[in-house]
């Protein structure tokens, strides 16, 4: 199961419903394998905030071959709103 942004349902599937599409992802040296797509989110500024957005999809981290886990680690990031006290 797969969550996707806006930018990459707009880009790879073109108007197709996304909900339940099951695109191939390619992330280890085994075949290409399946994961459904189970919810959309809105695109987030992962390079700058003047850049365009990137096509990202988010995986659980049981769901990330084990060759990539390291990296996916390496590449995690907490973002929190909050109110502000004067």
């Amino acid at each position: 199961m797969a969550v996707v942004n806006e930018e990459l349902t707009s880009h790879w599937l073109r108007g197709l419903e996304p909900i339940g599409a099951t695109p191939l992802i390619d992330d280890n040296d085994g075949p290409p394998r399946p994961v459904e797509i189970i919810g959309v989110v809105g695109n987030v500024q992962q390079v700058a905030l003047d850049a365009e957005p990137t096509w990202d999809l988010y995986l659980t981290y049981p769901q990330i071959h084990a060759d990539n886990v390291g990296a996916a680690a390496a590449n995690m990031f907490w973002i929190a709103r909050t109110t502000a006290i004067r």
